[in-house]
Parts: structure tokens; C-alpha cells; sequence
């Protein structure tokens, strides 16, 4: 989300407030808010009410929805809409839209999946989730941008002789905020313990508790490759972690956060296989040239179902200690669908309903079958049966 600010430096002067989460419920001062359904139909957005407009829609493409006094039934928006006091925007997996505040002519571009609630005009920019862009910019007059984040108040500010632009790109998860100054400098002032000073071409990441967890300069960060952001992955026990490797690094840090428990694991390579329970991720990766650390890649989403458990295999025929006639057998039995079914070194994929035929060759006299079914991820499992051709 890029965010383009102006305002003279003073906090008396009114603001904007916004929340911007990339989550689809989104939280307020204690309130929760339910986004619309991907698969749901807005209805059009109806006429503006008299209520004074805090923002207005400069731009939009895809599917963008608002939901006006946090209650209201989801709406379709496009330029022109107004959004007043306690009106929720949200830009669902196709949707962008360019919004402009009317107290301090601020733009706020919303990307996929991010939510924006404009609750009044009069406090700094509050960030509770996500990843956005904010940047000030003016040769004429001096400009303040103030954003409220779990860590505290980041303040940037621009003046037209000594700093005429500034530009911070800021990260809020669960655990973790960081905030790399592209562009000028900054400044994080903490509700407890001293301002930490951001300069220019430098960034820093705090923990939870809005302590300093890492901080160091602007470098490269990889390029991530899979699994995709959002990816839902079935696994027998390991996950494969895949970047784009970056030609001044020697190794890497992968960071891997379940919102209960944040895992460093170092790389020499730009692949990592990591075992995993099932449950909800956050994972990115950090470049290092010796003890040089650069910025985090963008971190992506990640559920894992763990899949330990065999396939089912049950043979219906022949039944066990059969006589039988050789030198044909055929095997009967039923399994999961797509199992791969293994006898006597030859093989049958199991069909959509997990039923299979094996034919088998046998020689004369008593005959100690091993059958077996792997399913797609290797889980495997094995039954005995004993038949005898007279």
C-alpha cells in the first residue's frame, strides 16, 4: 500500500485515521469486523449522505467493496465514492484502489486483501497489520506523516531545503513490526523507553513488546518463490522453502513465526526443507554477508496440514489360505483414491472410489503375498495374505 502524505509539523493540526490490516477481520480499539466474502456479490455502493467525506476514492480496479459504519451491508465502490467516519474499505484478491484524505491531501493505495477503516479525522494513521509504502514529498513546505504502530508513533517528516522526501516501507505481523527507511530518515517514539532514531538507508524490527529484535542497512532482500502466499499444503512431515538467491549473500536466515513460536533457521543454499505441524504460518527469508544483515523479503502466508496416516488397504479376494488355480491370481480389494497398489512387482493405481484390480503371476505350491498402498505422499501401508495353487 503506498501512502503519500502532506501537512505542515504539528500534531495540533487535524489528521487522518486509518486502519490497514491484510487480514480479513479487521480490529479497532476493541471492535471486530467481518470482510465481505470473496464469492459474494456487492451490491452498488448508494448515494453519499450529508455526513462531511474524511476520504475519497480517487481510483479503482477489480473488486473493491465498503462497508459503511463498520454495520452496514458490503458495497461496491468506485471513484468519486466518498468515505466518511467509520466506514471500512476493503480490496478483495483482484482489488486496488487509490484513496485521497481530505484534511491533509494524504493518498493511501490499498493493494489485495488489505482492509482500510477511516475512524475519524483526527489522529495519526493507525497501522495494525500488513505491509505499506508511505512517502512525502514537497520542495515548497515542510511535511509531517504520523503513523501509529504496535512498537509506537513512527514519525516522518520532510523539509524542503535539508530533507524534501521522505519514503518507509513498514511491516506489521502479529509478532513482529519492521520499518526500512528507503528514503530520509525516521523516528519510532514508545509509549515506554526512549525514541528509537531510524536513518536513512537503515532498518529496524521489534518484537511484541516494541523492543528492538534486529536492526541493520538496506541490502538486497530474496525474492520468494514457493510455497505461494496463502498456499494450503498437505505434507507427510517437511516443507520445502524456496527464494531467488542473491548474489552478495553467503548464507541466509529463514524466519518462520506460528504466532505462538518464531523459528531462526540459517541456509547456505536458497532452498530449505523444515518440518512442520499443521497449523498457520508466517515465513520469510533475510540475506547476510558475513555479520551484515539486510531487510526481510515481504513475508507470506502459509497452512500446513500434516499428513502422517497410511492409506487403507483391504483385500476382498482371495481370501486368506485360498486354494487357488494358478498361474494367474487376481488380486480384489479396495484402498484411497489414487493409492498406488504394489504386489508381486506389479502395480495398479487404485481408481476415483479407491477399488483396484491387481492380475499377479504365482508359482505352484504355497504363496506368501505382500500387498501394499502408497498414497501421494509416501505414506505407506502393508497387508499379508497367504494362498495355495495345488
Amino acid at each position: 500500500m503506498l501512502a503519500r502524505a502532506s501537512g505542515r509539523p504539528t500534531r495540533a493540526r487535524p489528521g487522518a485515521v486509518a486502519v490497514i490490516a491484510c487480514a480479513l477481520v479487521v480490529g479497532c480499539g476493541g471492535d471486530r469486523r467481518a470482510a465481505p466474502r470473496q464469492d459474494a456479490s456487492p451490491a452498488i455502493e448508494p448515494a453519499p449522505a450529508t455526513t462531511t467525506a474524511i476520504a475519497v476514492v480517487l481510483a479503482t480496479t477489480g473488486d473493491v467493496r465498503i462497508q459503511r459504519d463498520g454495520v452496514s451491508a458490503w458495497t461496491a465502490v468506485g471513484p468519486g465514492t466518498e468515505i466518511r467516519k467509520d466506514d471500512t474499505v476493503q480490496a478483495m484478491a483482484d482489488g486496488h484502489a487509490t484513496l485521497r484524505l481530505a484534511t491533509t491531501g494524504a493518498e493511501l493505495t490499498i493493494e489485495p486483501g488489505t482492509t482500510l477503516r477511516v475512524a475519524g479525522p483526527s489522529a495519526p494513521v493507525q497501522a495494525s497489520g500488513g505491509r505499506m509504502i508511505a512517502q512525502l514529498a514537497d520542495d515548497r513546505a515542510p511535511r509531517r506523516l504520523e503513523l501509529a504502530l504496535p512498537p509506537g508513533l513512527l514519525v516522518l517528516t520532510t523539509d524542503p531545503v535539508h530533507q524534501p522526501r521522505a519514503e518507509a516501507i513498514i511491516e506489521v505481523a502479529a509478532d513482529t513490526s519492521s520499518i526500512e527507511m528507503r528514503v530520509g530518515a525516521g523516528e519510532v517514539i514508545r509509549t515506554t523507553g526512549p525514541a528509537i532514531a531510524i536513518a536513512a538507508r537503515r532498518w529496524v524490527r521489534f518484537d511484541r513488546d516494541g523492543e528492538v529484535a534486529d536492526r541493520g542497512e538496506l541490502g538486497p532482500s530474496p525474492t520468494l518463490l514457493a510455497p505461494a502466499d496463502g498456499a494450503s499444503l498437505r505434507v507427510r512431515r517437511e516443507v520445502e522453502l524456496r527464494w531467488e538467491p542473491v548474489a552478495q549473500a553467503d548464507h541466509y536466515r529463514v524466519l518462520i513465526d506460528s504466532g505462538e513460536v518464531q523459528r531462526r533457521l540459517d541456509a547456505s543454499e536458497p532452498t530449505l526443507r523444515v518440518a512442520m505441524a499443521s497449523g498457520r504460518y508466517r515465513w520469510t527469508v533475510q540475506a547476510l554477508a558475513g555479520d551484515l544483515a539486510w531487510p526481510a523479503a515481504p513475508a507470506r502466508a502459509l497452512i500446513v496440514e500434516v499428513d502422517d496416516r497410511p492409506p487403507p488397504l483391504t483385500l476382498s479376494a482371495p481370501a486368506a489360505g485360498a486354494t487357488v488355480v494358478g498361474p494367474h491370481l487376481r488380486l480384489v480389494g479396495d484402498s484411497e483414491a489414487g493409492a498406488l497398489i504394489e504386489a508381486a512387482g506389479r502395480r495398479v493405481t487404485a481408481d476415483a472410489h479407491g477399488r483396484f484390480t491387481l492380475d499377479i503371476a504365482i508359482a505352484r505350491g504355497l504363496t506368501n503375498l505382500v500387498v501394499s498402498a502408497r498414497d501421494e505422499l509416501g505414506n505407506q501401508r502393508r497387508v499379508t495374505r497367504s494362498v495355495l495353487w495345488e
